[in-house]
């Protein structure tokens, strides 16, 4: 995230007004706030919602009080790490009805423009639309503008984004070896839209390109000599990733989930037994030469008398 207008002030771990009289309005002030996509894609309709978090009190901020169990100190963020991981723990706590919120979507440009009150604000993206996504982000009212090098009512964010990942279905089998060179085929479902898979296969996967919001992914097809599993992927592209409610862990934008199929049972009226296997093959050979041998011995015994 390009935080040119304010990350300046939380490096310093405290906040330090250059003249008195804008602490003596701060609190009772408002300003605006422009987020601005630059990159490369489908800008417009990008949707984010603002929920204010903190407030300024004697040059500090202060965590209201649906946020204070966090444990995050706005006052002490030293790093661009520290502000993600702050904005990511706020978000995880935010409620369902927040104390205040704004709704803010984003024009042909790209960008988007709001007044706010004195504080500091999430911002959740909750729309990708096809731009991509945005993890939370936490932004100022008042800011520190680099430019003058005196405090700003007017903060101008210009949010990174990611680009989606990709979800890449491995087939397995029950004792986790990959299950290669048979055709199978898997669905996703989201926003009452189908989408099949890119089936590769002599890998033995399938892969899907996520989107904003969530989705379900089942299989439709086994692959042959296996049962078609009844197990739904659920995924949920938000704040974070999850996959089956769990936080995804996504490697060069991809995330990898194993999908295990058990093999067909025997078909009806034959009772799978030792002789299946090849042991039980060889088994079956010896036995049957030996057969052999005594009826050989016993015509060789008839003869001789």
């Amino acid at each position: 995230m390009k935080l040119k207008r304010w990350l300046p002030v939380l490096l310093a771990g405290l906040l330090l007004w250059p003249h008195p009289g804008v602490q003596a309005q701060a609190e009772d002030a408002a300003g605006t706030l422009t987020l601005q996509l630059t990159e490369e894609g489908e800008r417009e309709g990008v949707r984010f919602s603002l929920e204010k978090v903190a407030t300024l009190e004697d040059g500090n901020y202060r965590l209201l009080d649906a946020y204070t169990g966090t444990g995050v100190d706005l006052n002490g963020l030293k790093t661009a790490a520290d502000l993600a991981q702050a904005a990511q723990n706020l978000a995880q706590a935010a409620p369902e009805q927040p104390v205040q919120a704004v709704e803010m979507r984003t024009d042909s440009n790209g960008e988007a423009r709001t007044v706010l009150d004195t504080g500091v604000w999430l911002a959740r993206q909750r729309d990708g639309a096809g731009y991509g996504w945005i993890a939370p982000f936490l932004c100022a009212i008042p800011s520190w503008d680099l430019d003058s090098q005196d405090m700003t009512w007017d903060t101008v964010v210009q949010p990174k984004r990611e680009p989606f990942p990709d979800l890449v279905i491995e087939k397995v089998d029950e004792q986790g070896h990959p299950v290669t060179g048979l055709d199978f085929r898997f669905v996703l479902e989201q926003d009452g839209q189908r989408q099949e898979g890119v089936t590769d296969p002599e890998t033995g996967t399938v892969r899907f390109d996520l989107r904003w919001g969530s989705s379900a992914i089942s299989e439709e097809k086994a692959p042959a000599g296996y049962e078609k599993s009844t197990r739904v992927i659920r995924v949920s592209l938000g704040d974070t990733v999850l996959v089956d409610g769990r936080e995804a862990d996504i490697q060069d934008g991809v995330i990898r989930v194993a999908y295990v199929n058990r093999k067909e049972p025997a078909a009806p009226g034959r009772t799978p037994t030792g002789l299946d296997s090849r042991a039980g093959l060889w088994l079956a050979a010896g036995l049957a030469a030996a057969a052999g041998m005594a009826l050989v011995f016993a015509l060789l015994r008839k003869q001789s008398r």
